[in-house]
């Protein structure tokens, strides 16, 4: 499995639990997101937008049919506007 980067962010602030919580082993680990990543997978046609911590390390993922979707979740629980991603 290969995965080609796209497009990511470093936060400039933790992702605001009220819209949103991230979960994993059952910790929520919303503080530790430091990095959005988006990547596409080997041929899948969809876009992941992973959750990382400072060192890129993927904690969560969720699946988008488009790029656009995956950058407007983004937007909306992490407050990072589309115009703030670096693209590969």
């Amino acid at each position: 499995m290969s995965k080609k980067i796209i497009s990511e962010v470093y936060l400039k602030r933790s992702i605001d639990s009220s819209r949103t919580r991230h979960l994993l082993d059952g910790e929520d680990i919303g503080l530790k997101i430091a990095l959005l990543r988006v990547v596409q997978i080997d041929d899948d046609p969809g876009y992941y937008l992973m959750r990382c911590d400072s060192s890129g390390t993927e904690l969560t993922d969720t699946y988008h049919e488009s790029l656009k979707e995956a950058l407007l979740q983004a937007e909306w629980e992490a407050y990072v506007p589309i115009n703030s991603w670096v693209y590969f």
